[in-house]
């Protein structure tokens, strides 16, 4: 009798553990579903809001196209731009940084400008500026140029650098050569 009564104590005992267990489990898969829920909408939120930020940086990119300036842009519009930019142009952002090194926004705006091909007046009507302010600019844009800060001079940089750009937009357009 005593060792069937211990036994079944013993079963008891493990019946309730496992009780506990299974309680354990289902807890920990009603917060990894409550958690996996949380994500999945925080993905969504997040193409939502990329594909609204592409739809206004259309925006001001055909805005810009149809004779608008950046006058009133805030910092959200120029990351709204650049974002719909990438996606016009998506090896811009590398062609850039294998030549330029560290782009502020203003930067990063003429140079795409330029890709767009704005002539001066319409660049400075654009930004605001006038054709020295302009001329100031580039002028701060080519002392960004890759290799100023390794020994060789700025006329060589600028060609390297002009010749890298040239060769990646190149590429970028499907001829083999930027010389065609």
């Amino acid at each position: 009798i005593i060792v069937i009564i211990a036994g079944s104590r013993h079963a008891d005992a493990v019946k309730e553990d496992y009780k506990n267990r299974i309680d354990d489990l289902e807890t920990d898969s009603s917060r990894l579903k409550k958690d996996m829920s949380r994500l999945k909408k925080e993905l969504v939120d997040i193409e939502e809001s990329k594909t609204r930020k592409a739809a206004r940086g259309k925006e001001l990119f055909d805005c810009l196209n149809a004779g608008g300036n950046i006058q009133l842009w805030t910092k959200a519009d120029f990351d709204s731009f650049f974002s719909y930019y990438d996606i016009v142009d998506p090896d811009f952002r590398k062609r850039a940084s294998a030549t330029y090194r560290s782009l502020s926004r203003g930067n990063r705006l003429l140079l795409i400008l330029s890709e767009m091909s704005f002539d001066n007046d319409s660049v400075c009507r654009i930004m605001g500026i006038s054709p020295g302010s302009l001329r100031s600019a580039r002028s701060r844009l080519r002392s960004k140029m890759c290799n100023v800060d390794c020994g060789v001079t700025l006329k060589e940089s600028v060609l390297e650098c002009v010749d890298s750009f040239l060769f990646l937009t190149s590429v970028k357009e499907g001829r083999e050569s930027p010389i065609e």
